[in-house]
């Protein structure tokens, strides 16, 4: 979710220097709506809850190795939609340089057993926005880690 909502920014700010240099005038306001209107799905899902349940449906996922497409309803009262699409993925090369968070074992390139690419999609109000491509592993123990 942290990754989206800084793709989320970038991509405001494409648009707008995209649309600069087709229309000067009005083309970097242009640019920066339509940039950012994926940005609205996002920005509704964005309090820590909201994040906090999004990411839950992501490892619920994960674990289940099935694409899932689930509705929640936000702490500002909207309902979004939270659609994640797993795939299978090849075992990383390469240890992560920090994990994204601090499990029991830590997964490494030796003991991780399979892995999973996840892409979600969250829809608020007509509004979408595809979170980037996530990789999970699992170690040998068993849990399912997000490899960063």
């Amino acid at each position: 979710m942290q990754k989206a909502i800084g793709g989320c920014i970038v991509s405001v700010a494409g648009g707008m220097l995209i649309g600069k240099l087709i229309d000067n005038k009005r083309g970097a306001v242009a640019g920066g709506l339509i940039g950012g209107a994926g940005c609205l799905a996002l920005i509704e899902v964005a309090n820590k809850k909201d994040r906090a349940r999004i990411a839950e449906e992501e490892a619920q996922a994960v674990r289940a190795n099935a694409t899932r497409t689930r509705t929640i309803k936000t702490q500002s009262g909207k309902t979004a939609k939270v659609k994640t699409v797993v795939r299978a993925a090849p075992k990383p090369k390469a240890t992560p340089a920090t994990p994204s968070f601090e499990p029991a074992a830590r997964a490494t390139a030796a003991n991780v057993t399979a892995c999973r690419t996840v892409q979600q999609t969250i829809s608020v109000g007509g509004n979408s926005s595809q979170a980037p491509a996530q990789v999970w592993c699992r170690v040998e123990g068993g849990d399912w880690q997000p490899w960063s």
